[in-house]
């Protein structure tokens, strides 16, 4: 049973994964009957702004801060004026000899409003009458009066501190939610960073076990192709043995891609089931701030401080407030008036206002609790409640220090493994092409090539894992310093914390989702015209970010030219030749796609990626050299290479870029860098001028190593035609080259 059922797996991996094999057979690539649908390509702009727009937990949030401001609103009912009214009317009867009754009727109308200053004034209307029967003479029975009237404490209860408390409260309790709301957005933001950049690192990772599983077939068919049987044999069982182990890991790597899909699917509130591609690679961008600045920033900017601070200055409030509660009572009472009276309701009104009877009065009255433990006590609990909210405030300030410590370090320690995993994997991968020569002469066995590999492989994904580790360290810096959401022209709008803006540096760009998914995401305001029936995220504009000032530079040319070789960083790219592959003979025309020349290891890095996302095998030949102008971050020079060696130790703590370039033996140049744009050299400059470092630009021409990549051995033109298509949807420019 147990071998029937290896069986049915080994049958189930063959089938499955028998399209990404690589034989040395021509390419024939035959379109798919029913394809599945496209990936939604994913830039991590538009992933933000779907998070901001669509995450349940950030709209949870702003509901409650919505709440908040709605009660700030209500608070402020205290001025509302009040309108009185009452109607009363009786009679009494009294038997006896002579039987008597009355009647008697009231009515008034008031308007009472409170004051700021604790106090209230009310105006009143008042009219009715009383009436004796039988009754023994005429009599003017209606009487009605016209009253204002004011109360104003002086002591407890006095003041608009004191009377406008509840409005402090809520309008404080407001802000806070707010804070809370834009922690839950950087939050959010900062989770949504992580994940797409482990995402696009697991992507890769196993794009590179895909390919390692297919290099692994080829392996074991030049295995198979060995002359010396014995050679053979061993060769065949370490080829088979590493399919079995690499079908594992292309599983396992499988499995990883679709749990942090789910996830940030979640995140971003994309309900539907879409592949998603992240097309930004982590970012290498360095955090402008020194140690003391980024301190200084979060102290002024995070929002847990700016509550904190919030809440301090409501016990000082409460404070005072249990103070001034802890006076006596003492209220002045003053009023005043016309009567006028008549026969009937409108005679009464007249002689009101012809010739009334006008009265005043005034009075004071004074209370004061025997003992005053209450307010007394209640005055000590607030002194100490705010010497809480002050010692809180202490505390939450040397956290902040301690966590941006941490951070800074974390981001040392990121850049320094940035540096030496792209070291790791520029010798892991110049060892793996001598394993492949040796291979080739009989000098090497199949299991060094297979082990040579996969070093080649890890160095490869710690490479990309340490630049994640560093774009994610940045935004951890940005993140505890409170800039996170300035960083992503995030802004929230305070009159509706629910709803979410960008904020533009010019022209508003629309973030859309394509009906075509494999356009990417991303500002194309452009386009919008052309392009019919699209779904716009509501509520969101997305706009790069701008560049911060730089500082002014004289560009020289201070160092002669010299020639360099820029170092090989390759992410993930298939194995460049095969062991002993078997090859079809060729007995007529062929087509090869000629993809690009390349200078930027990176941009090459990512195109090669792209490339083999189609199935595509790429060639890579020399082109030469071409003179490109560079700029650098001239730091110093030494006379001794070990004291520069020693500075260059020192500056990496600082920059990951950092290079010496020795002009003969007396002549040892330390740089910071070498950039191709100007305003990445000057973000630098600035960045490395704030931790003290001094650099000078310098521009000068510099030959580059030219690599050219083809990709493809296609019979037939129209096959080519058909991935050149495909490239050129992946932003890739290619032309079909006829072999001759």
């Amino acid at each position: 049973m147990r071998l029937f059922a290896q069986i049915l797996v080994v049958n189930f991996l063959t089938v499955t994964l028998s399209p990404i094999s690589l034989h040395a057979l021509p390419e024939v690539a035959e379109e798919p009957q029913n394809q599945a649908p496209a990936p939604l390509k994913l830039t991590l702009n538009a992933a933000i702004t779907m998070a901001i727009q669509k995450n349940i937990d950030l709209r949870i949030e702003g509901q409650n801060s919505k709440m908040a401001s709605v009660d700030a609103v209500k608070s402020k009912g205290i001025y509302d004026p009040i309108l009185n009214a009452s109607a009363t009317a009786g009679a009494s009867k009294m038997q006896g000899l002579d039987q008597y009754s009355s009647k008697n009727l009231t009515t008034s109308a008031g308007v009472t409003q409170y004051l700021p200053t604790g106090g209230n004034i009310s105006a009143t209307t008042q009219t009715g009458y009383f009436k004796y029967e039988p009754a023994l003479t005429a009599s003017k029975d209606w009487q009605s009066s016209a009253t204002l009237a004011l109360s104003q404490p002086l002591l407890k209860n006095a003041g608009q501190e004191t009377f406008e408390l509840n409005i402090t409260l809520s309008s404080t309790t407001q802000k806070e939610s707010l804070e809370r709301f834009r922690s839950a957005t950087a939050d959010t933001v900062y989770n949504v960073i992580t994940s797409y950049n482990r995402l696009y690192v697991q992507q890769r990772i196993l794009n590179t076990r895909k390919a390692a599983l297919a290099s692994a077939r080829e392996i074991l068919e030049g295995a198979k192709n060995k002359d010396r049987a014995l050679l053979q044999g061993i060769g065949i069982a370490d080829a088979e043995f590493a399919i079995d182990q690499r079908t594992k890991d292309f599983f396992e790597a499988t499995r990883s891609v679709e749990e942090q899909e789910t996830y940030l699917r979640y995140l971003i509130g994309l309900e539907t089931a879409d592949k998603i591609i992240p097309t930004d690679a982590p970012s290498k961008s360095e955090p402008l701030e020194s140690f003391e600045q980024a301190v200084g920033t979060a102290v002024e900017s995070r929002p847990d401080m700016k509550q904190l601070k919030s809440g301090l200055e409501s016990a000082r409030l409460l404070e005072r407030i249990a103070k001034h509660q802890a006076l006596p009572e003492l209220t002045v009472n003053a009023g005043g008036g016309v009567v006028g009276s008549g026969f009937n309701s409108g005679d009464s009104y007249r002689e009101l206002r012809d010739n009334p009877t006008k009265n005043w009065n005034v009075g004071v009255q004074f209370t004061i609790p025997l003992g005053n433990t209450t307010p007394g006590n209640e005055y000590v609990k607030s002194k100490i409640r705010t010497e809480q909210a002050q010692d809180q405030v202490k505390a939450l300030s040397w956290r902040i220090r301690n966590e941006i410590k941490n951070d800074m370090n974390a981001l040392v320690s990121a850049r320094l493994q940035m540096y030496m995993t792209e070291k790791a994997s520029r010798s892991a991968e110049q060892r793996y092409e001598q394993y492949v020569k040796n291979n080739r002469l009989n000098q090497a066995s199949v299991q060094d090539v297979l082990n040579a590999e996969n070093d080649m492989n890890n160095s490869r994904n710690s490479q990309m894992e340490a630049v994640e580790t560093f774009s994610n360290a940045v935004s951890k810096i940005w993140k505890d310093t409170g800039v996170l959401l300035d960083r992503h022209n995030v802004m929230i709008d305070v009159s509706q914390p629910i709803a979410i803006a960008k904020k533009e540096a010019s022209k508003p760009a629309s973030v859309v989702i394509l009906p075509v998914k494999d356009i990417q995401l991303t500002d194309i305001p452009a386009a919008l015209a052309a392009i019919p029936a699209q779904k716009t995220l509501p509520g969101a504009a997305v706009t790069p970010t701008n560049d911060p000032p730089h500082a002014s530079a004289s560009l020289s040319q201070t160092v002669p030219p010299v020639k360099t070789v820029v170092p090989r960083i390759i992410q993930s790219t298939t194995p460049l030749t095969s062991v002993v592959p078997k090859r079809a003979p060729v007995t007529e025309k062929t087509y090869t796609l000629l993809i690009g020349e390349f200078t930027d290891t990176l941009a090459m890095a990512e195109a090669v990626e792209k490339i083999q996302s189609i199935g595509l095998n790429i060639r890579k030949k020399d082109g030469g050299f071409r003179t490109e102008q560079v700029i650098r971050l001239y730091v110093t020079e030494f006379v001794s290479r070990s004291q520069a060696e020693t500075a260059l130790k020192k500056l990496l703590y600082f920059t990951a870029d950092g290079f010496i370039v020795s002009v003969g033996k007396k002549r040892h140049v330390l740089y910071a860098g070498k950039y191709f744009d100007q305003n990445d050299a000057l973000n630098d400059q600035s960045r490395l001028e704030a931790t003290g470092i001094t650099v000078t630009l310098e521009k000068m021409p510099v030959s580059l190593p030219l690599t050219v990549l083809t990709a493809g051995n296609f019979l037939d033109s129209s096959v080519a035609q058909n991935f050149l298509k495909k490239l050129e949807r992946l932003d890739l420019k290619a032309v079909v080259k006829e072999n001759l």
